[in-house]
């Protein structure tokens, strides 16, 4: 299986204790989810790092989910938003550079029919590399 890492950074457009959370969903697998921790170290440059089954990114069987969330210090965070990215998508636009790639996508809409605003971050991919399952 020929796999590739994935590496989001820098997110930007979060206003103070607005936070995001990535993770890779399989269309063929529903259970099968990667998820990142909230990453508060990284400051205002946090960086997420997923790897990939190259194939089934290109079979557009992957989808990257990006929700965002406001912290609250009392009850749960709330939800603002949250976008779907085909990986596919992703590995399309990078084309054969080694660059970081920005990317943005609008968040949707609110109950007034204003925007929710926009998230943008930037990601790259690594070297495509074998792996054997055991």
């Amino acid at each position: 299986m020929d796999i590739q890492d994935l590496q989001i950074l820098t997110v930007s457009s979060l206003s103070k204790g607005v936070y995001a959370t990535f993770s890779v969903h399989s269309v063929e697998n529903n259970n099968s989810q990667k998820k990142t921790a909230n990453n508060t170290e990284g400051g205002s440059n946090p960086k997420w790092n997923f790897s990939i089954d190259v194939a089934a990114a290109q079979k557009n069987n992957l989808t990257l989910m990006v929700k965002l969330k406001e912290k609250r210090i009392f009850g749960e965070d709330k939800d603002i938003g949250e976008i779907l990215v085909p990986i596919k998508n992703l590995l399309d636009s990078y084309g054969e550079s080694n660059d970081l790639k920005l990317v943005s996508y609008e968040l949707g809409m609110n109950r007034d029919g204003k925007s929710k605003g926009q998230v943008h971050f930037s990601f790259k991919f690594g070297e495509v590399t074998q792996s054997s399952l055991v």
